[in-house]
């Protein structure tokens, strides 16, 4: 009987040790990583001086499928960063606080992809598509004032701001964008009070719902020939805001769009805008002079 429990204890360990590590963590070439499964995760970067890291497709002789979460926080001299294609997912936050990053081109297999936007290191959210680039988050450090929107990131056009993407960033001063976008999705920049400069190069076609709602520093505003509709409360409440153009390209004012707009003085409606919306230029106190073109057929 002793014999038979000392031959099975001995056929349990030599299985045992057949069977591998199904997790474990390991560090290589200031990389640490986890594997699970077969696959590994860079779980942490090494090394706060490195400029540029290329990480590697395949460590420990398992491919590299993801980026964990703050894998690469506080690496403030990081200022590129090649990812392989064998990633397939990268976690939350996994650049944050890389003051310096300039340029990130992420795999194609990501349907959402965190990267840098160049000369601002100016982390943003965005989703690509077929063909275009929607900035759907941004995340400002270290007080930043200034974005400059780029036209393509990883060679994919960018064409659309997305819903909230600059929403309550109370530093921000300037933002350019550039002519390949062609929307400001709603609430794109409400709430951004010391937003005063805003350059919109032509191309753009719609400035949506609430997209510039209570920026109180907005002086003034040239939206370019190419708008075709103002939405709803698009500037309500842009107390500075003196001056505004409206382009021939316009048809429609939404409701509230320029409701509470304290400080402007004169408005001139293109003869291309057929219907004003209900309470469009409520409360403009300080309005005194208003250009209405034939072209009108409702004013709410």
């Amino acid at each position: 009987m002793k014999k038979r429990i000392f031959g099975i204890v001995i056929v349990l360990c030599l299985v045992l040790m057949l069977v591998p590590t199904t997790a474990f963590a390991e560090t290589s070439d200031n990389f640490e990583y986890t594997v699970a499964e077969g696959k590994a995760t860079i779980t942490k970067f090494n090394d706060n001086t490195a400029a540029a890291v290329t990480i590697p497709s395949e460590i420990g002789g398992y491919p590299v499928t993801a980026i964990g979460e703050y894998a690469f926080y506080g690496c403030t001299s990081l200022a590129s960063v090649t990812i392989p294609n064998s990633v397939t997912s990268i976690g939350i936050s996994a650049f944050y606080s890389c003051t310096s990053l300039e340029s990130i081109c992420l795999p194609s297999g990501l349907d959402v992809r965190t990267a840098a936007i160049p000369n601002t290191a100016t982390l943003v959210r965005y989703e690509f598509g077929t063909d275009k680039v929607t900035i759907t988050k941004a995340s400002l450090g270290n007080g930043r004032t200034t974005v400059t929107i780029p036209s393509s990131i990883c060679g994919v056009p960018v064409t659309a701001i997305g819903e909230e993407a600059f929403q309550d960033y109370t530093s921000l001063e300037s933002v350019t964008i550039p002519n390949s976008v062609i929307s400001i999705g709603e609430k794109a920049f409400s709430h951004c009070t010391s937003l005063a400069s805003v350059t919109i190069e032509s191309g753009l076609q719609t400035i949506g719902n609430s997209a510039f709602f209570n920026c109180t520093s907005l002086a003034s505003v040239e939206i370019p020939d190419s708008v075709t509709a103002i939405g709803n409360n698009a500037f309500r409440d842009c107390t500075g805001l003196a001056n505004v153009t409206i382009p021939s390209s316009v048809k429609t004012i939404e409701y509230y769009a320029f409701l509470g707009c304290t400080g402007l003085k004169s408005v001139t409606i293109p003869h291309s805008v057929t219907a004003i919306g209900n309470n469009a230029f409520q409360n403009c106190r300080s309005l005194e002079s208003v250009t209405i073109e034939s072209g009108v057929q409702t004013i709410g």
